[in-house]
């Protein structure tokens, strides 16, 4: 199999996905390959509304370090410790079942939190990959560096979206409901051609950078 990936260079790109629903349980799934422990965003969720927004932080902070964490309006003492270590693929699965939220890290249940505030769950969120927001228009934030794929968003137990995120142009496609996302100030090299192994996608003739070399590899978890 061969397929592209994106790097997200940290700087001011990002992915911009319409508007979803969220009226009652649901998930939200993403694939993250970090290139930099710097504390980043992998995805944020918000309204027009001040305090109504829900993020997913690489975090550095109560000896946690490299995990991920929910921030939100509501959320308090919620720090996962599964290691989302660079250079590896790592799938991120939020859930939410009434107002608790549970945090996978391939797979494996990293850390459960009850919301503590639920009138700041809004029923319509933006969203944005690779960057923080807490409100719309608000600045972006800690902007990742690093590959992000594989984003897929369902709703009471039907799949609503799924962006593979390896359309090699700045439309980001979605394979379920026809809602297209979009990349914000893209690079043609950001894009690289990537071969599936048994272990890792190894790089095809990639531009350096942002790649780390022309054959750079992206190891499966």
């Amino acid at each position: 199999l061969i397929r592209y990936f994106r790097m997200n260079e940290g700087g001011t790109d990002y992915i911009d996905i319409p508007e979803v629903s969220t009226p009652g349980d649901y998930s939200i799934s993403l694939m993250v390959n970090t290139a930099t422990t710097t504390q980043s965003a992998i995805l944020s969720l918000f309204t027009n509304t001040a305090g109504e927004f829900l993020q997913l932080i690489i975090s550095h902070d109560g000896g946690n370090a490299n995990a991920i964490k929910l921030v939100s309006d509501g959320v308090t003492g919620g720090s996962g410790t599964i290691v989302v270590n660079d250079g590896v693929n790592h799938l991120i699965t939020l859930e939410k079942v009434g107002n608790v939220f549970s945090l996978f890290v391939d797979g494996v249940l990293d850390y459960s939190v009850t919301h503590g505030n639920p009138a700041k769950l809004a029923s319509n969120y933006f969203v944005v990959v690779g960057a923080a927001r807490d409100i719309t228009g608000g600045p972006l934030i800690r902007l990742v560096t690093g590959v992000l794929s594989d984003f897929t968003y369902t709703n009471a137990g039907a799949l609503e979206r799924n962006y593979p995120i390896n359309d090699n142009s700045s439309i980001i496609i979605d394979l379920v409901s026809g809602q297209d996302g979009s990349v914000i100030n893209p690079a043609a090299g950001d894009w690289g051609l990537f071969k599936e192994q048994p272990t890792l996608w190894k790089g095809q003739d990639l531009t350096v950078p942002p790649w780390d070399s022309v054959d750079q590899e992206l190891i499966k978890a």
